[in-house]
């Protein structure tokens, strides 16, 4: 029998991003990144937005402790978003930011999304319970770990300020 929605436990441990963490991000020298680097640079943060709008609603619901079918769709939707403007972002322009961040962007934040995701809409049927919870746990790790690594490394990290 497959699951829906409704019937997959929702452990929501609320991620530590918040708007001023991304907006701390350094800017890097002008000359150095191309027209198009720049404007490539811009997936990155519409996918950070994304992610944080996803965050609210799980702060929010969190401290209620309900979570509706309907905040639920905007969580994913959301999360959907980020997942979608992250894989827009070229390795190079990660690169160019920080040599470590593809690294940390592919594995720990575009996975996490991904299961996150998974989650909630995984289409095979012999998905249990377990395994659902298993992927919302393994998500919620890896974007924890990713967001530690941001936050002790953004200073670090370097964009062109005119995108």
């Amino acid at each position: 029998m497959p699951l829906n929605r409704m019937d997959t436990p929702i452990v929501f441990v609320a991620m530590a991003i918040v708007l001023s963490s991304f907006a701390l991000v350094s800017c890097s020298t002008e000359s150095t990144w191309t027209k198009e680097e720049r404007k490539n640079a811009d997936h990155f943060f519409l996918s950070m937005a994304a992610d944080v709008a996803a965050a609210r609603i799980i702060n929010k619901e969190q401290s209620s402790g309900v979570v509706s079918q309907i905040d639920i769709d905007k969580i994913i939707e959301y999360r959907k978003t980020a997942l979608k403007e992250s894989r827009l972002v070229t390795d190079n322009v990660l690169d160019k930011a920080h040599p470590h961040l593809r690294e940390h962007w592919r594995n720990e934040y575009e996975r996490g999304l991904q299961l996150y995701i998974k989650t909630f809409e995984s289409p095979d049927s012999y998905e249990t319970h377990d395994r659902l919870l298993f992927y919302q746990m393994q998500s919620q790790l890896l974007l924890d770990v990713f967001i530690d690594w941001f936050n002790d490394h953004n200073h670090e990290i370097k964009f062109p300020k005119n995108r």
